[in-house]
């Protein structure tokens, strides 16, 4: 009934090197209500949802299957990344610059 919600929530878990009852510890949740949300049995509530993607670095949207965007920081890790280059290019370009 919920697969993509089931399995990306393994799939994070997994990632994560925790077992089910060791993550829904973590959780605050009964070790038997987290197995049905990983056996797409049941899904949880809106704020536990959310307690999830927090934890798991993700977002709600993956979690759901509304994107494809595992990790909520891609775009700024990716932002960082470019600013970076930038620089070096342009700090590459004014030295060649300077040697004409």
């Amino acid at each position: 009934m919920y697969t993509m919600f089931s399995e990306r929530l393994k799939q994070l878990r997994q990632k994560r090197g925790l077992n089910q009852k060791e993550f829904a510890e973590l959780l605050g949740v009964e070790p038997s209500k987290y197995n049905k949300w990983e056996n797409g049995k049941s899904c949880p509530n809106y704020d536990t949802l959310c307690k999830l993607a927090n934890f798991l670095g993700s977002t709600t949207d993956y979690l759901l299957g509304n994107s494809d965007q595992m990790y909520r920081d891609a775009d700024k890790a990716f932002n960082s990344w470019k600013d970076d280059f930038k620089a070096q290019v342009s700090n590459r370009l004014i030295d060649f610059i300077k040697t004409m």
